[in-house]
């Protein structure tokens, strides 16, 4: 049994623990107390800990805590499970108070005892290791990894709780970037909370969310659009209308929605989602900024480029002042803003606002991101617009073979890329080539959308257009 729990003796920074060189937990002690008296002064440590935790005061609780693993251990027993839930909630104030290595000791007396009192299966050490998982998925979820992957193995198929571990599973699959994985993860899990929870619980509606989300950022609109529009009105049925879920919800529909050209319930959406927000979290919630520059980026869609500009500017001052301006979400902000600038014709102001935004992308992200890609691509458009047709190509190609890499060439950047560079092949009189790259945007947008969507009938007329260019009339 020692054996099989191996992978949890690594802590953080590598340190290795075992049980016999862990140190004492806590210096209180409680040991000529009777146990009667013990657990009488652990329930009043309970409401002490509730209370001082909600006033904020974590050092106060810290200390509750430490006390109630003393009191626990005299009024239970070192392997009982209060003393268990005791060591949960102390090494949890640790983490919180970013006393990490304390916490990862903490964390691993806890399973220790868990396997030692009631065996590697059972549901108390399960819960521990679901726990310690999320412990460490706060630090880097490649550390955390191991821990999740092992609480799944242990819990058989009709654990209530098997949907939860595949859900935090998936989750962290998503942050390491191993989509493919992830996304069969979440299909799992959104399939377990059907069957042991039925459609209309909390928990299987937060699933499909958790699903539709990552359809989206692949570029998976239709999947994406109809678990988000089956998860929405059942949610409005079993939760507050104001809850976060809803509201991020209904910002994902509407990029969604945005995406696909239905500019009308895009924005009826995004209005909706930002104004609760706004109300239920206040202007600088990330959910209102992420509404808000989305919002912005659809007024750009339909024209209204003073309106996208004023939204985006707002963004970006809010992001410039809680990140700073070597954050990642402060570049994309000063992206946007280039785009508007670029479509009003100020294009002195546009190429500054973008070389500044992809220096410090590359420098945050790296190359091989989606965000870099799109400030790469961007760029490149500035530069056509100028005539810097040179300048503009190997930036376009640049930028088409990253997304191409990263994301596929399905994916809406990859198509917009690619048509991009064919009209910019046709600038440069290379109708050939460009004639090639519109053809096959129109097939890859047809597959992806549809033969009547906006984007896909703009490429067959960008390709009409070609041919009346060159004469070639039938």
């Amino acid at each position: 049994m020692r054996k099989s729990n191996s992978i949890f003796k690594f802590g953080f920074l590598g340190l290795i623990l075992t049980l016999l060189q862990i140190l004492p937990l806590n210096n209180t002690s409680f040991s000529q107390t009777t146990p009667e008296k013990a657990a009488e002064l652990w329930n009043l440590r309970q409401s002490e800990i509730q209370q001082l935790y909600q006033e904020g005061n974590l050092e106060g609780a810290l200390n509750s805590a430490q006390e109630s693993v003393s009191l626990a251990e005299v009024a239970f027993g070192s392997g009982a499970l209060k003393t268990i839930s005791s060591m949960l909630l102390q090494a949890q104030i640790h983490g919180e108070l970013d006393q990490l290595e304390e916490a990862n000791q903490i964390y691993q007396v806890a399973l220790e005892t868990s396997v030692s009192a009631f065996g590697e299966s059972d549901a108390t050490t399960l819960s521990v290791l679901d726990n310690y998982g999320g412990f460490l998925k706060s630090i880097d979820p490649e550390m955390s990894e191991p821990v999740l992957q092992e609480a799944l193995r242990l819990t058989t198929e009709d654990d209530p709780q098997r949907a939860a571990r595949l859900r935090a599973l998936g989750l962290n699959l998503q942050e390491l970037g191993r989509i493919g994985e992830a996304e069969g993860m979440l299909s799992e899990a959104l399939k377990a909370y059907k069957k042991v929870l039925g459609e209309n619980s909390p928990e299987t509606l937060s699933s499909m969310a958790d699903l539709a989300q990552l359809y989206l950022t692949q570029g998976k609109l239709k999947p994406a659009q109809e678990l988000f529009e089956t998860a929405l009105p059942l949610m409005l049925e079993v939760m507050n209308k104001t809850s976060f879920l809803i509201l991020a919800s209904k910002e994902n529909l509407a990029e969604i929605y945005r995406q696909q050209g239905k500019f009308s319930l895009a924005e009826k959406l995004f209005l909706e989602s930002m104004q609760g927000a706004v109300a239920e979290y206040g202007e600088e919630d990330s959910l209102v900024i992420q509404a808000r520059s989305h919002l912005a980026q659809l007024y750009e869609d339909t024209g209204k480029l003073k309106k996208a500009l004023l939204l985006h500017q707002q963004v970006y001052e809010v992001d410039l002042a809680l990140l700073g301006e070597a954050h990642p979400n402060t570049a994309g902000d000063l992206n946007n803003l280039a785009s508007v600038r670029r479509r009003l014709g100020d294009y002195q102001k546009a190429e500054k606002l973008f070389r500044q935004s992809l220096k410090v992308m590359i420098a945050a992200l790296g190359e091989e991101t989606p965000q870099t890609v799109s400030v790469m691509n961007n760029l490149a458009l500035l530069l056509e617009n100028q005539g810097l047709y040179d300048e503009a190509e190997p930036l376009f190609k640049k930028a088409f073979a990253i997304s191409g890499k990263i994301q596929g060439e399905k994916h809406p950047t990859s198509l917009a890329l690619l048509n991009n560079l064919a009209f910019l092949n046709e600038s440069q009189g290379d109708f050939m080539r460009s004639e090639l790259n519109y053809k096959k945007v129109i097939q890859l947008n047809t597959e992806v959308f549809g033969e009547n969507h906006t984007n896909t009938i703009a490429n067959q007329n960008n390709l009409a257009y070609l041919y009346l260019r060159d004469e070639r009339y039938n």
